[in-house]
C-alpha cells in the first residue's frame, strides 16, 4: 500500500526476483523476514548462472505507530543495507529510508534516501503525500547524483482496495538537467 504512484528512485533501482520468502511476527512487535531469489532480476525464472541471492529483514515496533527496520541483500557479485522508520497516527503517515549498495567487482556503490509525510485532511477520504528523494547511482561519478520533490494526493473510495492516486515530481539533477519531471494519475483496485 503505497502513499504515492511511483516508489522512490532508489527503491525503484532495488531488483525483484523469482523465489521464496518467509515471514515470521511476534505480537506486532517485531518481524522477521528472509528470502532466497534466483538472484536474476524481475520475472525472470530461468537461473544460468545457478546463484542465489539472499536477503533479510527485522523491523520492530518499539511503541505503537512506529516501525523501525533493517535489512541486508547479498547477491554473487554485490551487497546491500537499508535503514527505514515509519511512523502511522490516526491521520499522519511519515516514513524514511536509506540504501546503499556495493558491487564487489567494480567497487561502485550506490546510495539513496527518502523522507515522505501523508497527512489524511479527510479521514479515510483524501490524503495529501509529500517526499524528498535522493538518489547517487555510481559513487566514481562525481555528477550523476539526483533529488526529487513530489507533491500528490490520494482519493479513497473504499479504502486502500479501491482508490485514485495522482502526484507530480520535479527532478532536479546534480549537472546536467533532464526533461524528466514526471505527473502521474493512476487507479488501483485490489481484491
Amino acid at each position: 500500500m503505497l502513499e504515492t504512484t511511483e516508489r522512490s528512485r532508489i527503491v525503484n533501482a532495488a531488483k525483484r526476483d523469482i523465489g521464496l520468502q518467509v515471514d515470521w511476527h511476534l505480537r506486532d512487535r517485531l518481524l522477521l523476514q528472509g528470502a532466497v531469489v534466483n538472484g536474476d532480476g524481475p520475472n525472470r525464472a530461468a537461473n544460468p548462472d545457478n546463484r542465489m541471492a539472499y536477503f533479510g529483514r527485522i523491523t520492530i515496533r518499539p511503541v505503537a505507530g512506529l516501525d523501525v527496520g533493517g535489512a541486508f541483500e547479498g547477491y554473487s557479485d554485490s551487497t546491500g543495507m537499508d535503514l527505514q522508520a515509519v511512523y502511522r497516527a490516526a491521520r499522519w503517515t511519515t516514513r524514511a529510508e536509506y540504501i546503499r549498495e556495493r558491487n564487489r567487482r567494480t567497487d561502485v556503490r550506490a546510495a539513496g534516501w527518502y523522507a515522505l509525510a501523508g497527512y489524511g485532511v479527510v479521514r479515510q477520504r483524501v490524503e495529501v503525500v509529500a517526499r524528498i528523494e535522493q538518489f547517487d547511482p555510481n559513487n566514481q561519478i562525481a555528477t550523476d547524483r539526483s533529488t526529487g520533490y513530489l507533491l500528490g494526493a490520494e482519493y479513497f473510495f473504499r479504502g486502500e482496495t479501491f482508490k485514485v492516486m495522482g502526484d507530480y515530481e520535479l527532478f532536479r539533477e546534480q549537472a546536467v538537467q533532464v526533461d524528466n519531471n514526471r505527473g502521474v494519475v493512476q487507479l488501483q483496485v485490489r481484491w
